[in-house]
């Protein structure tokens, strides 16, 4: 588990600097950015992401986003964006996996990937999802347990 919380602290560190101070001085983009996220109706988003993202919306670059912003934001993009790979694996192939072994795993982590099953072949999980689907297939020994995965790298 503290390997996870790790994988995440580092995942949240590598942002592309040079992006996001571009768009930060481009309000439409950010305002753009903003009501995607919020469309994609993720039930990861907080309260407070909700409110950032809210105040976002409106935003007129007049006071420029801090730096601080910037790395909320990008990760707001992180955890509601999602993807079919990461690192050298399939989230199809690693879900399927995990279903045809759902006997061995918990009730609730069960109930999960029948629920990821469900998607189909053109699965793509969000961060959140991704740290869990690696912390069941490591469970399960599908993937090795001291292999880091770089969600950022498809």
């Amino acid at each position: 588990m503290m390997a996870l919380l790790i994988l995440r602290e580092m995942h949240r560190v590598i942002m592309d600097y040079r992006k996001m101070m571009q768009l930060r001085d481009e309000p439409h983009r950010v305002r753009a950015l903003a009501t995607s996220i919020l469309e994609t109706e993720s039930t990861e988003l907080s309260d407070q992401d909700l409110k950032f993202l809210y105040k976002l919306e409106v935003y007129e670059a007049d006071p420029p986003l801090s730096h601080r912003q910037l790395e909320y934001l990008d990760g707001l993009v992180a955890k509601t964006s999602g993807r079919a790979k990461a690192g050298n694996y399939s989230a199809a192939k690693l879900i399927q996996k995990a279903w045809e072994l759902r006997f061995d795993l918990s009730e609730d982590n069960e109930q999960w990937i029948v629920g990821m099953h469900a998607h189909g072949p053109g699965v793509a999980p969000s961060e959140r999802a991704w740290l869990r689907l690696l912390a069941i297939c490591r469970s399960i020994r599908l993937i090795p347990r001291d292999e880091w995965v770089d969600l950022r790298r498809a």
